[in-house]
């Protein structure tokens, strides 16, 4: 009695319209559109894998403004300076120039990478995942947008960096489509294999130019403008 009670149930999406049901997952924090509504049944699966909205809250699809997905937008290390006696045609300027809100893809959070490496010891590190590596090439998220908005160019720049490479390089990636998490890493690779003059070596590839300080760890000091961003490397022994 019970089943066939059940099988008379309508199905949720079909007295409850798609677009509100987008209005309320969209809501929700980028790991669980991910992680968690895909598993609930397929009907809502279809929603985050096609619905626009969902989509660039996913990384999955470029976005021409910032979108708020639950996830804090970087923080910019730039001070501008703002003197009370500032005039009005300053400040206006000030804002021309001011970084735009930006949000980087959570994987390049938990990426564990050293330059040089070929592309494909490219790792996830999954700290609440029972500490798992995974090779990210194997993630369909590795194609996913580094960005929202999407940018269409990244300057990343080593700095902080011992001699013989005591001053900023930069590591550029551009993709008209959009700069793709892959991307970023592929133009590591590259730049790795890049001969540099040094100071007391001579010539020599960027990644024995890095020594120890060739382990990846993060973005620091992000901006955007337009779309294009720029933004310091950190890196580790």
């Amino acid at each position: 009695m019970e089943e066939a009670f059940q099988a008379t149930q309508p199905a949720l999406l079909d007295v409850f319209p798609a677009e509100l049901l987008v209005r309320v997952l969209s809501h929700l924090s980028y790991d669980d559109l991910l992680l968690v509504v895909p598993l609930v049944c397929r009907a809502w699966q279809h929603l985050v894998n096609t619905d626009p909205l969902l989509k660039i809250k996913t990384f999955k699809k470029a976005s021409d403004i910032y979108v708020d997905i639950g996830l804090e937008p970087e923080d910019s290390d730039e001070s501008l300076d703002e003197d009370e006696d500032e005039n009005e045609e300053d400040k206006e300027v000030s804002d021309e120039t001011k970084p735009e809100p930006v949000v980087l893809h959570p994987l390049l959070g938990i990426i564990s990478y050293m330059v040089g490496e070929d592309i494909q010891s490219l790792r996830l590190y999954h700290n609440h995942w029972n500490c798992r590596l995974d090779e990210l090439v194997s993630y369909p998220a590795a194609n996913d947008l580094a960005t929202i908005p999407a940018v269409h160019s990244i300057w990343m720049y080593l700095s902080d960096l011992p001699a013989p490479l005591d001053e900023d390089f930069p590591v550029k990636v551009s993709n008209p489509s959009g700069v793709t998490v892959l991307d970023i890493f592929l133009a590591f690779e590259e730049t790795a294999q890049q001969m540099v003059e040094t100071a007391d070596d001579g010539m020599m590839t960027v990644q024995d130019a890095l020594r120890q300080f060739l382990f990846y760890s993060g973005f620091s000091d992000v901006k955007r403008r337009g779309r294009h961003l720029t933004t310091r490397i950190v890196m580790s022994s």
